[in-house]
């Protein structure tokens, strides 16, 4: 049962996905719920005023270069994920030894979720530059992901500062 379940919710999430960039990509438009949404006076940055070094990249049409760093930024997320394997198989404590114990698994378990999400979000946008799905002007996909990982990076900050 659990992995029927499984298997249901990473095939939903690869349609979603396959949605997302053939509705935006291809056809230039989202459903008519995303369309209605934009009318919220929800207010979005500017890319030209963030000074995110991917970004930029894409921006100039530097396509080699953005590959090269997407590939670094994709290793180091899995390598990250690696070290908190690491740390979790070395702990000297469990998840059931103490308070410290429970919140330490469940803060930093947390947040390597979200690491690994951050990945699959990076590695999605490099697939879809690689399919030329991204322009200077077009690239809304690659916008969120450098959004979900700044957030990724707070909350990492707050984790090291208050676990460690």
């Amino acid at each position: 049962l659990f992995l029927v379940g499984g298997l249901r919710i990473i095939l939903s999430i690869i349609q979603w996905w396959r949605d997302v960039v053939r509705e935006r990509t291809f056809q230039g438009l989202h459903t008519i719920k995303v369309r209605s949404g934009l009318q919220w006076g929800i207010v979005l940055f500017i890319v030209s005023e963030l000074s995110y070094w991917l970004q930029e990249l894409l921006l100039r049409e530097l396509i080699t270069a953005y590959l090269i760093q997407s590939i670094l930024r994709l290793f180091l997320g899995v390598y990250f994920t690696a070290l908190q394997a690491f740390e979790y198989i070395e702990a000297s404590f469990s998840i059931a030894d103490s308070v410290y114990g429970s919140t330490f698994f469940v803060a930093t378990g947390f947040h390597g979720l979200h690491v690994l999400i951050g990945t699959t979000f990076l590695l999605i946008c490099f697939v879809r530059l690689i399919k030329a799905h991204f322009s200077p002007a077009h690239h809304f996909g690659f916008e969120a992901a450098a959004w979900y990982w700044h957030f990724v990076d707070v909350v990492w900050l707050f984790l090291y500062i208050s676990i460690y």
